[in-house]
This record gives C-alpha cells, sequence and structure tokens, in this order.
C-alpha cells in the first residue's frame, strides 16, 4: 500500500505479552558512522511529517528481554552483509552522524496510523534531523510476534534504504499481490524480505519484479538506484577472505579440531580456506550458516556451497544440496597442499543471489602428525610495531625455522624470535619445529598487520572566549574516544574553563593512533563602569569612564572610548561593550535624570506708577528665591519706583529652574491714557463656591483665571462687557488668580479662593 513514499506491511492479529528492561546490543560494535537502532523503549515523535504533522506519544514495547534478542538477531543478520551497526543502544544512535542512521520503533501505539505491521518513509535513512523521522513496527498488529516484528523491522528499514515492494504480476502483467508471498515450505520455504516472509523460513534480499510495475526489476542490493547499496547509503563489508588458492586463508591442521568462521557479503563472494596434510589422513568438513538453531536453521540466510581441491585445482568433493542449508564432506587426503571455497548457494525455491550471512566451520581429522605445533600470533598488531612469535606443541621442539614472508622476508633459528612489522599488510609466518626424535608439519598463519589510522581534527576553533564551546571533529578513523572527560563519536562539543589539551584516540578495529589540540581560553575580564554621578537635574552633564578590557565602544552614539562627557536629558540606559583580543562583553549603565519642570510668574500689574505696590506669583517649584531683593515665597509683594525685571528661581527635587517678568514704572501726569486700565475691576463673592462674578465696567481686552500652578484653566475675551459670570461647580478648592490685559497689554491680577 503506497501513500506519499510511505510503505506499510501485511497485518497479522494474535495475543500480547509482557513488558521487559532495555537490553545493550551491537550488532558491529566497530561501525560507529552508520547505524540502525532498535528503539524498543517508546518514544515521543514530533517535528516530522507522521500524523499529519502532530506528536505520536508511542508506548514501550511489551516485547521481553529474550525476544528482544531474537528479533535483533534475525535483523542484524539480514544486514550483516553491509556496512551498518544494528543496535538497541541509544547513545549510537545519538552518536551517528544524522543522516546516517534510522530509529526502528516498536510499540503497541497503531491507532494513529490504521491497521498495518508497519511504516516506513522511503529513503528517509539519509534524511537528517534530531532525533530525525523513525519508522515503526506495530507489535500489537503482528501478534506480539518476535519472528514476524523481526521480518516487519528489517522490511521497513528496506523501504528507508529506498527500496519498494517486491510484487507478483500474471501473464498480463496485472499485479496479482503487492507483498509476494514466497514459495516452498520447511527449510527452504522462500519470501523476499521486502515482500511478506512471516511464514517462510528463508527471508532475503532478492531481485524481482518491483511494486512500480511488472517491468520494473529492483535489485535489492548491488543495483544503482534504487537499493540498499545505493549512493548515500550502504556499502558492503569489505571481503574478510580471499577466493583464489593465492589468496587463500591458512589453515593448520595439525590437531585433531579446529573451528573458524566467515561471512559471505556480495552474490560473488567465495571465501577459500588452504591447508597442508603431511600424512594419510581422513578429515570432515562440516559448515553451518548462522541461524537460531541446527535442527530447523531458523533465521538463517545462507545456504552453504562446498567445494574441496588439490594444489592442481582439480575438484575432489562438492555438496550443494538444494534442500538443505548446512554442508558435510568427509575425504581421505594423502600428504599435499589442499584447499576449500564457500560461497552463497541456491535451492529450488531461491536464486544464490541473497544467500548471503555468517558460516561456521567444523574440521575434523584423525592421525595428526606425532608433533603438532600451532602459531600463536597477536590478532592486534600494527603497523610500525613488533610481536614475538610464539607456539604451542604437543611436544618439546629442539630446533625451530621460522619465516615470516610480507612486504619483506625474514627467517630466523630463534625459538620465539621477535620480528619488526613496519608496514601494514597480509603476512604469512611458517614454523618448521621439531627434534631428533619426532618430525612434524610446518605450521602456517596469517595475520593482517593494520595500519595506524592517519587521523586528524578539523573544523576547530582553537582559541575561545570565556564561556564559550568550541567543536572539535576527529576524521580519519571509525571510533573515537576523547579525553578528558572520555566520550565516544567523531565530534565533540566542548566548554573549557581555562585553557585545556584534548586528547582523541582513534582506531579502525585494533589499531589506534592519538592527536592532541588545544583550545585556549582567552583570560576572563569584568568591565567595570564609574559615573560621576547617577543621579541628574535636566541639562546636567556626567563623565562615564569604563575600565577592565582594552578597547570600549559606548552606545548610543558608537563613541569610542574609554571616556564620555553626557548630557541626558531622560532617564537613559548607557551599553558599554569592553573588548580584549577578540572576545568581547557588554554591561549596561543607568543614569536618572529627574523630571523637568516649569517654574511659571505673573504679576498682578506689569504697567505701574512709580512706588505702588504689586503682587509677583511663582508656581511649578517647591521653593522660590526672588530677585533684587532675595525674598523667598512663592507670592510677594513689591513697591518698585523704577522699571524692573524680576527673577525667580524655583527648586524641586533638588533642581532648579527660574523665570523673569519685567514691570514698567510710568509717569502717572500722563497715565491719562490708560484710565481705561487704571479703573480696577472687582470679584464677588471671595471666598466663592458655585460661581464668581467679575465686574469689569465695561472694559475691553481678556480674562484669564490660573490656578495655583500657574496653569490657564480659563480665558475670555471681552468687548465692553460689564459682569461675566464664571460657573465654579467642577473646579477644585484652593486659590485661584484672575489676570486682566488691555489692548495695551498692560496686566492686573486679583486673587480669589474657592471653598
Amino acid at each position: 500500500m503506497t501513500f506519499k513514499n510511505i510503505f506499510k506491511i501485511f497485518t497479522v492479529i494474535v495475543s500480547t505479552t509482557c513488558f521487559s528492561q532495555n537490553l545493550i546490543l551491537n550488532g558491529s560494535p566497530s561501525i560507529t558512522n552508520k547505524v540502525i537502532f532498535l528503539d524498543f523503549d517508546g518514544h515521543v515523535a514530533v517535528g516530522t511529517l507522521w500524523n499529519s504533522g502532530n506528536a505520536v506519544n508511542a508506548l514501550p514495547s511489551t516485547a521481553s528481554n529474550a525476544n528482544k534478542i531474537l528479533i535483533w538477531k534475525r535483523i542484524c543478520e539480514d544486514y550483516r552483509p553491509f556496512d551498518v551497526n544494528v543496535t538497541t543502544d541509544s547513545l549510537r544512535f545519538n552518536n551517528a552522524p544524522a543522516n546516517q542512521r534510522i530509529r526502528i520503533v516498536f510499540t503497541p501505539t497503531s491507532a494513529w496510523f490504521g491497521s498495518a505491521g508497519g511504516v516506513a518513509y522511503l529513503g528517509s535513512f539519509n534524511w537528517g534531523g534530531n532525533p530525525g523521522t523513525p519508522c515503526w513496527v506495530f507489535e500489537n498488529q503482528l501478534g506480539y510476534n518476535s519472528k514476524s516484528m523481526a521480518e516487519a523491522a528489517s522490511h521497513e528499514a528496506g523501504h528507508t534504504f529506498t527500496l519498494r515492494h517486491q510484487s507478483t504480476y500474471n501473464n498480463l502483467c496485472v499485479k496479482t499481490a503487492e507483498y509476494n508471498p514466497g514459495i516452498g515450505s520447511g527449510i527452504t520455504g522462500w519470501a523476499p524480505i521486502m515482500g511478506v516472509g512471516y511464514s517462510k523460513n528463508i527471508t532475503v534480499w532478492t531481485t524481482g519484479k518491483s511494486s512500480v510495475s511488472c517491468t520494473t526489476i529492483q535489485y535489492d542490493h548491488g543495483g544503482i538506484s534504487p537499493g540498499i547499496t545505493s549512493p548515500g547509503y550502504l556499502n558492503y563489508l569489505t571481503d574478510d577472505v580471499g577466493g583464489l588458492s593465492a589468496t587463500a586463508k591458512i589453515l593448520n591442521l595439525n590437531t585433531t579440531t579446529l573451528l573458524d568462521s566467515g561471512i559471505i557479503s556480495t552474490p560473488s563472494d567465495v571465501d577459500a580456506f588452504k591447508f597442508t596434510i603431511c600424512g594419510n589422513r581422513y578429515v570432515s568438513f562440516n559448515v553451518k550458516p548462522w541461524a537460531l538453531d541446527t535442527v530447523n536453521y531458523d533465521g538463517a540466510n545462507l545456504d552453504i556451497r562446498f567445494s574441496l581441491y588439490n594444489s592442481s585445482n582439480v575438484l575432489l568433493a562438492t555438496d550443494t544440496s538444494l534442500t538443505r542449508l548446512r554442508t558435510l564432506v568427509g575425504y581421505n587426503f594423502t600428504p599435499g597442499t589442499y584447499y576449500f571455497t564457500i560461497d552463497g548457494g541456491r535451492s529450488s525455491n531461491y536464486s544464490d543471489y541473497g544467500s548471503l550471512g555468517k558460516y561456521f566451520i567444523s574440521i575434523k581429522s584423525n592421525n595428526p602428525p606425532a608433533m603438532a605445533n600451532t602459531i600463536l600470533t597477536n590478532s592486534a598488531i600494527c603497523s610500525g610495531q613488533s610481536a614475538t612469535l610464539n607456539y604451542t606443541s604437543n611436544g618439546t621442539p629442539t630446533n625451530w625455522q621460522w619465516t615470516v614472508s610480507g612486504s619483506t622476508i625474514t627467517s630466523s633459528i630463534l625459538q620465539n624470535p621477535i620480528i619488526q612489522f613496519n608496514s601494514a599488510g597480509v603476512y604469512t609466518i611458517s614454523l618448521l619445529a621439531s627434534n631428533a626424535n619426532s618430525a612434524s608439519c610446518i605450521s602456517i598463519q596469517t595475520i593482517n598487520v593494520g595500519s595506524l589510522p592517519a587521523i586528524s581534527i578539523i573544523g576547530t576553533n582553537n582559541i575561545i572566549c570565556p564561556f564559550e564551546s568550541a567543536t572539535l571533529t576527529a576524521n580519519g578513523a571509525n571510533i573515537y574516544n576523547w579525553m578528558p572527560g572520555n566520550y565516544s563519536g567523531f565530534t565533540q562539543i566542548v566548554s573549557p574553563s581555562v585553557t585545556t589539551n584534548y586528547t582523541v584516540t582513534a582506531s579502525n578495529g585494533s589499531c589506534s593512533n592519538s592527536i592532541v589540540t588545544t583550545v585556549s581560553v582567552s583570560p576572563n575580564f569584568t568591565i567595570n563602569v564609574a559615573t560621576t554621578s547617577s543621579l541628574l537635574c535636566p541639562g546636567q552633564s556626567l563623565t562615564l569612564t569604563a575600565s577592565g578590557a582594552n578597547s570600549y565602544t559606548i552606545n548610543p552614539g558608537g563613541v569610542v572610548s574609554n571616556s564620555i562627557i553626557l548630557f541626558p536629558q531622560i532617564t537613559s540606559t548607557y551599553v558599554v561593550t569592553g573588548d580584549v583580543g577578540f572576545c568581547s562583553k557588554t554591561t549596561e549603565k543607568v543614569i536618572n535624570v529627574k523630571p523637568d519642570f516649569t517654574v511659571n510668574l505673573i504679576a498682578s500689574q506689569t504697567t505701574i506708577c512709580a512706588g505702588e505696590p504689586i503682587s509677583l506669583m511663582a508656581s511649578g517649584a517647591n521653593t522660590y528665591t526672588y530677585y533684587p531683593g532675595g525674598l523667598t515665597n512663592n507670592i510677594i509683594v513689591v513697591n518698585p519706583t523704577v522699571s524692573t525685571t524680576y527673577i525667580v528661581y524655583g527648586t524641586l527635587n533638588q533642581c532648579s529652574n527660574s523665570n523673569q517678568i519685567d514691570i514698567t514704572v510710568q509717569n502717572c501726569t500722563s497715565i491719562e491714557k490708560n484710565n481705561d486700565f487704571l479703573h480696577d475691576f472687582k470679584l464677588f463673592p471671595n471666598p466663592a463656591n458655585n460661581f464668581i462674578t467679575i465686574d469689569l465696567g465695561n472694559k475691553t481686552g481678556s480674562i484669564e483665571i490660573i490656578n495655583a500652578m500657574g496653569s490657564i484653566i480659563f480665558q475670555e475675551d471681552l468687548n465692553g462687557i460689564n459682569l461675566l459670570n464664571v460657573d465654579l461647580n467642577n473646579w477644585t478648592k484652593g486659590i485661584y488668580f484672575v489676570k486682566y490685559s488691555n489692548k495695551n497689554n498692560n496686566v492686573k491680577v486679583k486673587k480669589f479662593i474657592i471653598q
């Protein structure tokens, strides 16, 4: 079934099991950069395309520990030919590159999707993201059966590697089954992994008709695309055993029993093993595929094909049964050198294309040599190292002839010579150890001297500022360990507080190398900001001075200096950025400016006769001082004899401001021109309650009423008005001033009170 490139698999309904704890299992622990993560612990999928973008809160699997192991083993065998680690370890998943990993969630939470046994997005293995887009196995839809859960998991993971379904069609090219159900029964009953193989023993990768059309042939691996080994996904494992007599792995049959193993990783892979017989001997070869058991070979993928040859490449014996998976061959040997080959076979139900996987060899023989010697080798020798050659023997040799062949040939007659391996490669070690009474066969052993990984650390910011992080990324190997911290993974994000040396030890299998990088931390520093004052009156200035760094920028203004004179008009925040090298820090300084205020000043008259008294009234501040005279009150009475400018200084919250007014003193002998002004006006009642009446005597000019704060709250232009009534019902109780101005801008002021 196809839905937005989503594929879901066949469903089965059965019964349930119980919960279990998590296990840490790794199929290929040396592979860290590609991971299939079997997640049995529950998962919350957010930020994905699943469930129309809504979160999926998946419950943990109900599988027991024993069933988890069975599931993991089956999936491991399906992916054994490829360079990927099948694991239950979340740390392995988290440390793998985001575009080289897939999470398979095993859960009974399936209602959000439907009745499928599992579902995956096509090609999602390399989509990336954190934690990425998982695929799903719905165990409740699979009867909680461990085989069905494993089959579904391998199938859904196949989709993430771009595989579509293997389908069946009739001779008219009409699809008869979306999921190829396979054929046969018993041990060799077969179905493709990308079909449906819940009832078949052999479920393998295959080549066949894709669900796209009957003319579209899908190679599950080894093709161009799609496929497991298409670009950006997985690769075949490197061949572990040569396929010819010249490249065969050497076996020493100097004892009665020998065990070995190997992997058939591609359809063309053939593994060859060479041995030497000193006398007449009968030898049996029993080769079995990996399986969960050795009766029904449950879970096996490899059908063994065995062939035995002499040194002239003449076929001596073969076992290619079409009805069983293992081989058993016995042969009577005469002295000489022989070899046998193992590769994937076929049956009447399937070809050898998908016959891949691990095998185990058991060799038994009679009539071993009188003195049997076995070379003991160190399997972890790396280039540039030396090793002492050792052996075991069932006798007491007194003569030794060692030969080491590789990039150079070295010989020794010492019992335990020390050999220097200067370069990587395959070395053949032979030993003929005997004494005067006992002969022996030559013992031969091959060793693979590994190369030291050429590691480097790239993309490193080696100098950081305090409390910052640096990203350390190593390459050139498969496994990495970082110290201090004992962290794994090729990338580490570190945040040292002081300059620190970081050592990464990297390995490719058994060989490791180390490299050191230094993350330097610039000295910590603190920016200090001092000001000559932190509280100003409007119009005042202060000096701001910064210290603690090498250079400074002060904002607003972008002033590059450690000191600046400021004239803030309102409360302001200044940001100081200090630099030491390439490290920067910022701090803020708030300068508080008290609110601005205005001192208001009015006079009862601005034009008077010499010596006539007038009132000066100031408002808007708390205290007042008048000059000339130095009088201190908000209302004063003065009797100027000459024209005078009066200045009042007001203070509020320790800040001061001023205002001034000009009083004109005239010669009263000519004041008849101003009789209109000098004629007084009357106010009544005073004090007032609801209204005030102003008797103007038909004057012209204007009337203003001013409150004690100096604000004009009433204004009226006059045109011969006799009586002016002002409604006071909504006015606040207090002192008010009536200011009359005539057409010549002469002023007369009177005070009244509202009770």
